[in-house]
């Protein structure tokens, strides 16, 4: 007898297209390709615009839109003080939307609810004793101590939300001294298709830029995110750099732009959840010289796959770039490591199946039948 398909609810906070919403796609795409997978997914987005909103209706997937209460979107948790008044002054937007959205999962009966973000894995874990539908909070942030971690952590212990994480050290920061809890949080990395980031023999791309390239754009609708572009953007003409720094913005195809480039430098002052365009970088054989910390100690390998630096260490990061741009064997030799080390662990069908497997351990658990 044939088990009819599951339906799993994917809940996102957001509409534009970030690392999360990137990889969730990627698990969206193995879902459509595969029918016989056993799962069937709907879309629960907060805005009526947005890139992920076109690429969700590119696979066919049923969408319902219920705008988030705009200023719960934009409490930012990098500033614990604002994020406090921020709430307080939701309060009363918040019955009214859990309304809605409680009435939505009545309707629709998903099996499981597979939340994206902070604020949806909260919304969704408030609701599931109402609806009885186990909730899979698939955690892709490192938070430090603080009203968020233990809000998160007070109601991650209702009994029907379940985890997965995208690393080992989102997995460990975020079960901390949690309890009552089983302390194993399964861990899925984040994959990429090995067709859609790959190397390209046409490596011109960023050439008519200048040497130095930044990618990326403020796209996050939490206003602690805002301001970052404008103060690189200043401290760039500071330092009367405006005619070799080019700043690209928002890329559609971050393959093509990553191929353009001898080295791709990831900077960051905090401890990475994963890393993903550290993955892209390595998926399209560019060496990387990235932050040593958090998610990234699990994509490269320091000397193998790439060169690791302390974060915030400027004369580290410095070194190894140059040690890259100077040494084309070098630079060649982790690039090649770098890819073999993606296909090896990182590839979308990799990523596809772990997360089959933790949909499995949800929705039919070891006292239920196996399908």
């Amino acid at each position: 007898m044939t088990i009819p398909a599951r339906v799993v609810c994917f809940y996102f906070v957001a509409t534009h297209l970030g690392g999360a919403e990137r990889s969730v796609l990627e698990l969206l795409r193995g879902m459509m390709a595969n029918p016989d997978c056993g799962y069937r997914p709907l879309a629960l987005v907060p805005k009526f615009d947005g890139a992920l909103l076109e690429e969700l209706k590119k696979l066919g997937i049923p969408i319902e839109i219920i705008p988030m209460p705009k200023r719960f979107l934009s409490i930012t948790r990098r500033k614990p003080l604002l994020s406090l008044l921020q709430g307080w002054y939701s309060l009363p937007v918040v019955p009214p939307y859990i309304y809605k959205v409680q009435a939505y999962f009545r309707r629709e009966k998903p099996d499981l609810i597979y939340s994206v973000g902070i604020k949806c894995h909260l919304f969704a874990g408030i609701i599931s004793p109402l609806t009885s539908t186990p909730v899979l909070w698939h955690l892709r942030d490192l938070l430090p101590p603080g009203p968020t971690l233990s809000t998160l952590r007070t109601v991650g212990r209702l009994p029907m939300v379940h985890f997965a994480a995208n690393s080992q050290s989102t997995a460990d920061s975020f079960r901390g001294t949690t309890k009552g809890q089983d302390a194993r949080i399964p861990v899925v990395h984040n994959g990429l298709s090995p067709n859609d980031y790959a190397p390209l023999p046409n490596r011109n791309y960023n050439r008519a830029f200048g040497v130095n390239v930044v990618i990326g754009s403020e796209i996050y609708d939490t206003l602690g995110e805002r301001g970052v572009l404008k103060t690189l953007e200043a401290e760039v003409e500071r330092l009367g750099l405006a005619n070799t720094v080019h700043f690209a913005g928002y890329v559609k195809n971050p393959a093509e732009a990553i191929n353009g480039l001898d080295v791709l430098v990831h900077a960051s002052i905090e401890p990475e959840p994963f890393g993903r365009v550290v993955a892209e970088a390595m998926a399209c054989g560019v060496a990387v010289a990235a932050a040593g910390a958090g998610g990234i100690l699990e994509l490269v390998d320091n000397g193998k796959t790439g060169l690791l630096f302390q974060p915030g260490n400027v004369a580290e990061m410095t070194h190894a770039v140059l040690c890259l741009l100077d040494d084309s064997q070098l630079r060649q030799r982790l690039a090649a490591a770098g890819r073999a080390r993606f296909l090896s662990r990182f590839t979308n069908e990799t990523y596809f199946s772990g997360m089959m497997r933790v949909f499995d351990q949800i929705v039919f658990p070891p006292a239920a039948p196996m399908r």
